[in-house]
């Protein structure tokens, strides 16, 4: 089980560096991550990584029926606005994890089980933006 799911909201065609994101969340056994696309996925992901399709459309819809609010009609960056929603428009996705957070595909993940696992069970919340 993975104690952590990771979700990625993204429009559009993947970037050019996605194998070598998928090829960094291999190895990693605690964090699982749900990638909601609206583009074809990547063959043969990582078992800890899952696509789910979500057009744009339907993303719209999902903030306007679990937020009350009326989403822009081009979202492209106006994505970033949601990622604090996320766990509250995906919630029935994020089964049995203990943690949930979010991210993006522009990083290169190393030993995240190492540094990870002695910091989950004192603490509620962690944020690595300094000042939050």
């Amino acid at each position: 089980m993975s104690r952590v799911h990771l979700i990625v909201q993204w429009l559009g065609p993947f970037p050019p560096w996605m194998p070598c994101f998928l090829a960094s969340c291999a190895p990693i056994r605690s964090v699982r991550w749900l990638i909601f696309h609206d583009e074809p996925a990547p063959t043969n992901p990582p078992a800890n990584v899952e696509f789910i399709p979500m057009p744009a459309q339907a993303f719209r819809e999902r903030v306007r029926s679990r937020l009350g609010i009326e989403p822009p009609e081009k979202l492209g960056y106006k994505l970033c606005d949601f990622k604090v929603c996320l766990g509250e428009l995906f919630e029935e996705f994020l089964g049995d994890a203990e943690y949930f957070g979010w991210t993006d595909l522009d990083l290169v993940y190393g030993d995240v089980d190492r540094f990870l696992a002695p910091l989950l069970g004192p603490w509620d919340v962690l944020s690595f933006h300094g000042g939050l």
